[in-house]
């Protein structure tokens, strides 16, 4: 297959800048994502036909509909533009196929082709933790929670501690009621990352819902970040 012609080096300079603000995923601000978004547009705009600009494009806008930080705007269709443009131009690339599969996430109507190609790439790409990871929360989303946190067991289990897959694998345990296996995620997820807000909200939730002790969720509240 044809890849796309050498990307120019502010172009792959940009794409290499916008990942390392959005990868971080829940721990990335809305701020990160935007600028992020930029940067792609940027790229992009500079190299229309480079295939590995346009899968970080549509992972961006993958993660920006997940997280709900555009608050209002549906980015669905963004995605689905994207992922298609980085396999037209970069087909054999682990990251375009992966965005294309990601993009067709928010679509009932494809869910089915979603999972099969994650399970695809899961199999090519057994330690990209992204990857994995996305297909356990995925799989979770669709209601298929036991799945799921078979993946996300998978993707904790690889080299180096990632605070989100543990808060990930932490939303399928409080979910399938075993608390106390969610509230010890909790805490690592926290021990690890201390200014994460999700976690400090699974906290809480676990001191009011399972222990019903108003006055530790009252004490937790002080260790929220400020923001």
């Amino acid at each position: 297959p044809i890849l796309s012609a050498a990307p120019s080096s502010e172009a792959r300079m940009l794409v290499a800048k916008a990942r390392a603000l959005y990868e971080p995923w829940d721990l990335a601000t809305r701020d990160d994502f935007i600028l992020a978004e930029q940067m792609l547009k940027k790229a992009t705009d500079l190299d229309p036909a480079d295939g590995d600009a346009w899968a970080a494009f549509a992972i961006l806008s993958c993660g920006l509909r997940v997280s709900g930080r555009d608050v209002g705007v549906d980015r669905t269709a963004d995605a689905r533009i994207q992922a298609e443009r980085a396999v037209k131009f970069a087909p054999e690339l682990n990251a375009a196929r992966f965005a294309r599969a990601f993009s067709l996430r928010f679509n009932p109507q494809t869910r089915d082709e979603c999972l099969r190609l994650l399970r695809e790439e899961v199999a090519r790409q057994p330690g990209n933790r992204m990857v994995v990871r996305i297909l356990g929360t995925t799989l979770n989303s669709f209601g298929q929670h036991e799945q799921g946190l078979l993946y996300l067991d998978r993707a904790a289990a690889l080299p180096g501690r990632d605070p989100v897959t543990l808060y990930n694998r932490g939303q399928v345990l409080e979910q399938l009621g075993r608390f106390v296996e969610a509230e010890a995620a909790a805490d690592d997820v926290l021990a690890l990352a201390p200014h994460y807000p999700d976690a400090h909200a699974m906290k809480l939730r676990l001191l009011l819902d399972y222990h019903g002790n108003l006055a530790a969720a009252r004490q937790h509240l002080g260790k929220f970040p400020p923001d």
